[in-house]
């Protein structure tokens, strides 16, 4: 062997162990990551609890979104078939509230007006109070309306025409809060100034009755409430009653006034509402005794209506 050949075997061997250390350093040096079977076993259930919980958390979310999207979608259908109804009764409303000013301005202008203009001014006042003004009113309004039409026709009546006018004004009040939800207070009705034998005459045809009734979740009335009815009409004229539990008072005449039912519309002393009914027996002559067939009251402080099976009334 040439001296050239026994130096590249040489340098071959040497080549040769240095691979062969390199491999047996990287051998060494994977071996560090590669796992345990038992390991293995534990990384692969960690990492598919993860994917369960991610997915889970995820479909948690999207039906988190649905039912914030769906109560999102109600609430705007709700608030639309709100406007909706609002819009509807808009024309109404609005015809409501001008045909209300108009009555009320000509029943002052007919009040105050001298002879030579009072034919005309009366001729105004009943052609709205005979024709539009019947779409929108109320009972108590068309009482009112009756009231003073009559004294401004009648020469020889002795009422106050101006009180009168005020008194139909108060009564459009009544019935544009209750319209518009307003909430405001019922004002106490003018002296209208009647004879003496016409306050005699109705003297003897109203007539006080003590009320008493007990309500669910133990509400009662007073045992001091009274109500004055006017036996003619059926009509409650005024009221002194009183919720013994809440201290609630109710004076004056019911905003929902027939001969046979009475409805304080939010005129309690705390804003609450009182409704009595008889659906059997008119008010008209009523001679008492007998439970009312409806009975309820409600206030803010309460959140819902309760009812009475045995109030009823007795003549004083």
């Amino acid at each position: 062997m040439s001296e050239t050949d026994a130096t590249n075997e040489a340098v071959s061997e040497a080549l040769a162990e240095s691979v062969n250390e390199r491999e047996a350093q990287n051998r060494s040096f994977i071996g560090r990551f590669v796992l345990s079977e038992g390991a293995g076993r534990f990384y692969t259930a960690l990492f598919s609890a993860l994917t369960l919980i991610g997915l889970t958390v995820g479909g948690l979310i999207a039906i988190v979104e649905y039912l914030e999207k769906k109560s999102n979608d109600e609430t705007t259908v709700a608030l639309q078939q709100r406007n909706s109804g609002i819009e509807a009764r808009k024309p109404f409303l609005e015809k409501q509230l001008d045909y209300c000013l108009a009555i009320s301005t000509k029943a002052a202008a007919l009040a105050n007006a001298d002879a030579t203009k009072k034919g005309a001014a009366l001729d105004e006042f009943e052609q709205l109070a005979d024709g539009p003004l019947t779409i929108v009113e109320d009972e108590n309004i068309a009482k009112k309306i009756a009231e003073f039409e009559d004294c401004a026709k009648n020469a020889g009546c002795s009422m106050d025409l101006a009180a009168l006018s005020v008194n139909l004004g108060h009564s459009c009040r009544i019935l544009l809060s209750n319209a518009f939800t307003l909430n405001l207070a019922a004002l106490p009705d003018r002296d209208t100034g009647k004879t003496a034998q016409s306050s005699t005459q109705e003297a003897n045809r109203i007539v006080t009755f003590s009320v008493s009734g007990s309500f669910q979740q133990g509400y009662s009335l007073s045992p001091t409430s009274t109500v004055k009815i006017d036996l003619e009409t059926g009509l409650a004229v005024s009221a002194n009653i009183q919720i013994t539990n809440t201290g609630e008072l109710f004076t004056g005449a019911p905003v929902y006034n027939t001969d046979r039912m009475w409805q304080w519309q939010n005129q309690g002393s705390l804003g609450g509402s009182l409704d009595f009914q008889d659906l059997i027996r008119t008010y008209k002559h009523y001679s008492g005794g007998a439970p009312l067939t409806n009975s309820a009251y409600w206030t803010p402080s309460l959140g819902h209506i309760v009812t009475s099976s045995d109030t009823s009334f007795k003549r004083q």
